[in-house]
């Protein structure tokens, strides 16, 4: 739902939905990011590298057929008299605008 209608949702939203782990205040962001920084920092690098690429490794060639999936349909969009028209229309609706101020 959030990617199909372009939905926004608070950072407590997001939380809840299991997409971030973590929400800090704003007041406190500053403060909590460079602790966390110095947190990481502490570790061993050779080990949070392997790590990343254990994580990241199997996933590596499935990004890229996803990015040339994204890419061909995206072309598909551009070329489409659908684009073309929504382009049209944005200029239109901008032109109109501008001329009211």
């Amino acid at each position: 739902q959030l990617l199909m209608l372009n939905e926004w949702v608070s950072a407590h939203e997001a939380q809840q939905m299991g997409l971030v782990t973590r929400v800090i205040p704003h007041d406190q962001f500053t403060e909590e990011t460079q602790r966390r920084v110095m947190e990481i920092a502490k570790l061993p690098t050779g080990a949070l590298q392997a790590g990343k690429r254990l994580i990241r490794g199997p996933l590596v060639e499935k990004w890229k057929e996803v990015n040339r999936q994204e890419t061909a349909e995206l072309i598909q969009c551009w070329v489409s008299d659908e684009c073309a028209q929504a382009v049209m229309d944005f200029f239109a609706r901008s032109s109109t605008r501008k001329s009211a101020s």
